[in-house]
């Protein structure tokens, strides 16, 4: 559904709850890429039940734990990882942050992962400097400008 895709600013309420979103996920995205140092982080081992993963994958789920965040590390493993894998994959199909803030978000309103749209924001911000740093400057720059 290409539609499902663009943020519309019409005015309408559904059109502001939405710009609202974005702004709080874009604080969600500047705090925890300032406490990642911006991907800057390094895992110092490996952690235990992680050996099935890739390094990069390793480093996710390490920046993840190291954030505290209870959702994040309730959620299953893999659907962590397939979540930053896509943000990556959205990024490389040209989306926008508000797009891949959707993608996102319809895991979160499927109410399966147990997500909330500021796991969605950390989850972004952890997954592009670990996964496809090459579009740190961009991400960063799109969350300031929707800030």
């Amino acid at each position: 559904m290409p539609g499902s895709r663009q943020l519309i600013v019409d005015g309408s309420q559904d059109s502001r709850s939405a710009v609202r979103l974005y702004k709080s996920l874009a604080v969600a995205a500047i705090a925890a890429l300032a406490s990642l140092g911006l991907g800057a982080c390094s895992s110092s081992g490996s952690s235990s039940g992680t050996s099935q993963y890739s390094a990069s994958e390793q480093q996710f789920i390490s920046d993840l734990s190291s954030l505290n965040n209870a959702d994040l590390n309730r959620s299953s493993t893999s659907v962590i990882l397939g979540l930053g894998h896509a943000v990556c994959t959205d990024l490389d199909n040209g989306y926008t942050v508000p797009q891949v803030v959707n993608d996102g978000m319809s895991v979160v309103n499927s109410g399966t992962s147990g997500l909330t749209a500021s796991d969605i924001g950390t989850l972004i911000a952890t997954a592009v400097p670990v996964f496809c740093p090459q579009y740190t400057a961009s991400v960063r720059q799109q969350v300031q400008n929707l800030g």
